[in-house]
């Protein structure tokens, strides 16, 4: 069963934002803007929506390169109840504690943000990301992986000193555009369109201290790949997301999410109709997976986030 959710406009309750996480009225005013009412019920929240990031706390960040935004989506009504405005065109978003990261394609940085919207820094200083395209974290380890569409390279930073501890993937990717982390396997996985001649794939890299760095394997998109796709795979891969079963993959390209085994890499299914003009997703960007049964698809050309259930619920 799939269920369209449109970003709408609205103040909605319940988001997981408590009186004592609100500034004091002798602090700044926070930059996180409340989202104006008079929207209410209609589609115009979310213009051109890039990345996706699942909180954990019944919420959605949503990067909006059009607007220059990042909203914040409550999972339950999918309205945004407030938005950050981004000094630039914010491309990549990602959480951890009370720590917002936002990746800025003009400032060519990371900025960090805290949790009432104020900007408190960069990660591993201002200009340390040449083109943060995507962020994942592991919220364990403490780490936020940005993939730096422009260098070729994963840059791994500890959160709470916002420094560099160290570099995955330099000089083995092609065109990367997507990033997730499997935590329990301690793998970073990386979307790559590859090349004219070559496949897309999504490569595997590990980031356990005995072996950080080291190619693990990866899933290739197909062995004649075009403009319309591979044969039983995929051609221009976007985001990723993974849980303990599955690797999500978005194909811009074929409207759609393919759905892999963790373990054997065998492509188990898709989500979306696969024409990229009658499809729900349009120019999909980004998946993320809440972990109980639903995906979030960042669709650009329809300004929509659609979620998608995996486990046969309501």
């Amino acid at each position: 069963m799939v269920l369209l959710l449109v970003g709408c406009l609205g103040d909605v309750p319940g988001t997981g934002i408590t009186d004592r996480d609100r500034p004091s009225r002798k602090d700044p005013p926070p930059t996180w803007q409340p989202v104006d009412p008079q929207f209410a019920g209609t589609a115009v929240s979310v213009s051109s929506p890039l990345r996706v990031e699942f909180t954990g706390t019944g919420w959605l960040l949503v990067t909006d390169s059009r607007q220059r935004m990042v909203f914040r989506v409550d999972t339950a009504t999918m309205r945004p109840d407030q938005a950050l405005a981004i000094d630039g065109k914010p491309l990549a978003v990602g959480m951890l504690g009370d720590q917002i990261f936002v990746g800025i394609e003009e400032q060519r940085s990371v900025a960090v943000y805290d949790s009432h919207g104020a900007a408190v820094g960069f990660l591993g200083g201002a200009g340390a990301v040449a083109h943060p395209s995507d962020i994942a974290i592991d919220p364990v380890e403490g780490w936020v992986f940005v993939l730096d569409g422009r260098a070729g390279d994963i840059k791994v930073f500890e959160a709470a000193g916002r420094i560099l501890v160290g570099t995955i993937a330099s000089g083995q990717l092609l065109s990367p555009a997507g990033v997730a982390v499997d935590r329990t396997r301690r793998e970073v996985l990386v979307s790559d369109y590859g090349s004219v001649g070559t496949d897309a794939s999504v490569k595997f890299f590990s980031y356990a201290t005995e072996e950080f760095g080291a190619f693990t394997g990866e899933i290739s998109g197909g062995g004649t790949c075009g403009m319309s796709g591979c044969a039983g795979g995929f051609s221009r891969p976007r985001g990723l997301a993974v849980d303990s079963a599955h690797v999500y993959v978005v194909d811009a390209v074929l409207a759609q999410v393919l759905v892999y085994e963790r373990s054997s890499g065998q492509l188990t299914g898709t989500f979306g109709t696969g024409d990229p003009v009658v499809s729900d997703l349009r120019v999909p960007t980004d998946v993320e997976t809440d972990g109980a049964g639903r995906l979030y698809v960042s669709s650009t050309r329809t300004s929509r986030i659609v979620a998608f259930r995996t486990d046969g619920g309501p």
